[in-house]
């Protein structure tokens, strides 16, 4: 996407980062602000951090095109989240 990534030590809970939808082209990221956001990635694509599974998923279910996907890549997913999906 060519934002920075955000700088943790230790480890996290799962949390979607960043979204690509194919049918879409669009990218859609976990970020606060706007600051080192490329310009091709709009406001409105922005969604700042939530803890809870069921927020995220409503946020998820929000993307345009989401609802059509038949594939979702990740690098890492518990168990509670491969349900949600």
């Amino acid at each position: 996407s060519g934002a920075p990534q955000l700088w943790v030590v230790g480890t996290r809970p799962f949390g979607p980062i960043c979204e690509f939808v194919r049918a879409t082209g669009e990218i859609h990221l976990n970020s606060t602000w706007d600051e080192g956001i490329p310009e091709e990635i709009p406001h409105e694509n922005l969604y700042g951090f939530a803890w809870n599974p069921m927020t995220l998923v409503g946020i998820l279910q929000k993307i345009k095109g989401a609802d059509t996907a038949r594939r979702v890549g990740t690098d890492a997913l518990t168990p509670m989240f491969a349900q949600l999906l």
